[in-house]
């Protein structure tokens, strides 16, 4: 293949994927091109094709979402969310990685508040699933290593872990959809903040504290123990501390000590 003619094809991919993802219609008919017609009816039908398969991609990956709105409301959003976020990617399970700041500013969800961040919860979720592997730290070993030096040693996250955190009960409101229970959903006033974790081969989410959720973050941003409890409590009280570090403990989403200078 000669340069001339590879730079040809690649006009020719560039225009198709612009007429796959453009919202005008694909009509050569009349352009007096050779086989004007069936062109644009190969193009009609390719299109139905992708858009089908994308709005597939979303409804796997928010399938709560898909409960909370309805099959036709989620029909919509994911023709408005094509044409403003259309696949730019090679990898498909990417796609709706910008749905939650889409539904931030789509007007037609303005009445459900909480869907962004229970998009989030989703993505977090499909991204704990795949997850790189990482063997837990046992109880014992964890102890140990954290009575050495906590002023220096900063713990290493599960890659597993997600943190996310919603003035709204969203983990209430996606474990009740997700299970698809008919029985009436009572919500509670607060918010939560939620981890989603994958120490084996299961993905687990959990609710937990704000002073928790606080000090895993910075754990995530890579501050020491020390200085990742200080951040979340700033009164130093021995009891509350005491009460972090067993839950951390607990929860099997540390995997190594590190040592910093």
């Amino acid at each position: 293949m000669t340069p001339h003619d590879a730079e040809a094809d690649a006009r020719v991919y560039h225009g198709l994927g612009q007429a796959i993802r453009s919202v005008a219609p694909a009509d050569l008919s009349d352009s007096g091109k050779p086989h004007g017609a069936r062109v644009t009816a190969g193009i009609t039908v390719y299109r139905n094709n992708v858009r089908a398969a994308y709005l597939r991609v979303l409804q796997d990956t928010f399938p709560v979402i898909h409960r909370l709105v309805g099959e036709e409301f989620f029909r919509y959003l994911a023709h408005e969310y094509f044409h403003t976020h259309s696949p730019s990617g090679p990898l498909v399970a990417r796609y709706g990685d910008k749905l939650p700041e889409f539904l931030r500013s789509f007007e037609p969800a303005a009445g459900l508040p909480y869907l962004p961040d229970v998009a989030r919860l989703e993505l977090a979720w499909l991204g704990s699933y795949h997850a790189a592997e990482a063997d837990c730290m046992e109880l014992e070993r964890f102890f140990a290593l954290l009575r050495e030096d906590p002023e220096t040693n900063a713990l290493q996250l599960h890659p597993s872990v997600r943190l996310v955190k919603s003035p709204f009960p969203i983990h209430t409101i996606w474990l009740h959809n997700k299970s698809g229970s008919a029985d009436k959903l009572r919500l509670p006033e607060a918010g939560e903040c939620v981890v989603v974790k994958r120490p084996a081969h299961r993905v687990f989410t959990e609710i937990i504290s704000e002073t928790v959720w606080a000090v895993l973050i910075a754990l995530q941003q890579g501050k020491t123990f020390s200085a990742a409890i200080t951040t979340a409590i700033e009164d130093n009280d021995e009891a509350a501390t005491a009460d972090i570090i067993r839950k951390i403990a607990t929860m099997n989403v540390i995997t190594a000590v590190l040592h910093t200078d």
